[in-house]
């Protein structure tokens, strides 16, 4: 099981307002002001302590200062699990960013919609996901072997310590009668969320149903020059890392736009799907699937054809080539085919695509080149969008790239993101 199959994507969303001064006059009136927006969407991907997500400390100590001198308005962040994190971000940008939105959830946050793709609720699992005798005896097997490979604190100090000591613990922990592997799914949720041994033991022994990563924590902010009105957070269903919508009224000189900053889950994931939406052997898409029908329809219930913009770390990607060299590969592009059955995506004409998680960043050395942060609109016409680039390339943060837990960085200077930006320049009349 790869753990960079769980990789976590998180997006940001930025619009940036400004009003043009008067056109010229036409022999019939004079043409309306126009208000430019760049919408934009990076990864944070911060934690507390770093086991997947390299150098969370000191790519969190440079997110601020990129933030602050920040030219856009509007700026949805995901992927700060932390909500003290959270809190010192929205005080230090707060001059930049005065207006702040952070709707947290936790275990018990209930799904906005929870049913299924017929209309109809799921049976939820009630009881713990390591319940049964073997179940349990397994799992403090291996939780008492990762000890050796932890900290005072009981967080994970080296992924491959673990592999290396505790191999025929983990093989144990599949249970051959589960063909959903919910204690081993429970196991690996609470290493890959920040949670400690001796917390991954008593979520996967006690709580009921299956408990997510981050203790049920989605890790995005909304902050803001606009005033924002109406700020809702919309819960998809979503096993493993929740996975919810924000939204909110971004007050412009052109009237109000409506802001959609969203996350879809991964599909890519080798573990059996241990939830109620779908089969364990496909169910990661078929709930990746529904979480984009329920987004797509709170999209429209809540900007009922008005102006709205949608930045969405889509966890899909298009193949793209340039005279015979692969510049992104492909992933989930039924994704892409349904958002724009219904939506436009926010690029001009002849933007030439690129990677936004790229080999080419020395925190992901190994990965393969995806697109997967995308803008799209709705109510607005394509020629809205007149510009479209990458953000966030430097590598601005000193590391040591010894200190790495998992995996490997390839540079002692990395960027503040695992995943680069996507920024889109739209034009409103």
């Amino acid at each position: 099981m790869s753990p960079a199959s769980r990789s976590s994507f998180v997006l940001a969303l930025v619009v940036g307002s400004v009003t043009a001064g008067c056109g010229a006059e036409t022999s019939s009136a004079s043409k309306r002001a126009k208000t430019h927006l760049s919408v934009e969407i990076f990864s944070a991907d911060i934690d507390a302590h770093g086991l997947f997500f390299h150098f969370p400390r000191q790519r969190f100590d440079g997110l601020a200062a990129e933030l602050d001198s920040s030219p856009v308005d509007v700026l949805c962040l995901q992927g700060l699990h932390v909500a003290q994190d959270r809190e010192e971000l929205v005080s230090a940008v707060s001059k930049t960013f005065p207006y702040a939105v952070d709707l947290p959830t936790h275990d018990d946050t209930p799904v906005s919609d929870p049913t299924t793709q017929d209309g109809q609720l799921p049976e939820m699992p009630t009881d713990p996901a390591c319940s049964s005798a073997d179940d349990v005896s397994r799992l403090d097997a291996l939780l008492d072997c990762l000890g050796a490979c932890s900290d005072k604190d009981g967080h994970l100090l080296s992924l491959p310590c673990a592999g290396g000591a505790c191999g025929p613990e983990f093989q144990a922990l599949t249970n051959p009668t589960d063909a959903r592997q919910r204690c081993r799914n429970c196991w690996f949720t609470g290493l890959y969320g920040d949670a400690s041994i001796s917390e991954i033991r008593q979520r996967c022994k006690t709580l009921p149903g299956n408990p997510l990563g981050y203790r049920g924590d989605h890790g995005s902010l909304l902050l803001s020059k606009l005033p924002l009105e109406s700020p809702e957070l919309v819960v998809l269903p979503s096993e493993d890392v929740r996975r919810v919508a924000l939204y909110a009224r971004a007050q412009t000189p052109a009237g109000p736009v409506h802001v959609f900053c969203a996350r879809l889950g991964i599909t890519e994931i080798f573990d059996p799907y241990p939830g109620p939406y779908g089969s364990p052997q496909s169910g990661w898409q078929e709930e990746h699937d529904l979480q984009l029908e329920k987004l797509l329809a709170s999209l429209e219930a809540r900007s009922g054809g008005d102006p709205a913009v949608l930045a969405l770390e889509a966890a899909a990607s298009p193949v793209v080539e340039s005279g015979g060299t692969v510049v992104t590969v492909g992933l989930s592009q039924g994704t892409l085919a349904r958002l724009t059955q219904e939506l436009v995506r926010a690029v001009p004409a002849g933007f030439q695509p690129a990677c936004t998680r790229c080999p080419g960043n020395p925190l992901t050395p190994n990965s393969a080149p995806l697109w997967t942060n995308h803008v799209y609109l709705s109510g607005l016409p394509a020629s809205a969008a007149i510009g479209a680039t990458r953000s966030y390339l430097g590598n601005v943060v000193k590391v040591d790239p010894t200190q790495v837990r998992s995996g490997q960085v390839a540079s002692d200077q990395v960027p503040i993101t695992f995943e680069y930006g996507f920024r889109a320049s739209l034009v409103l009349e």
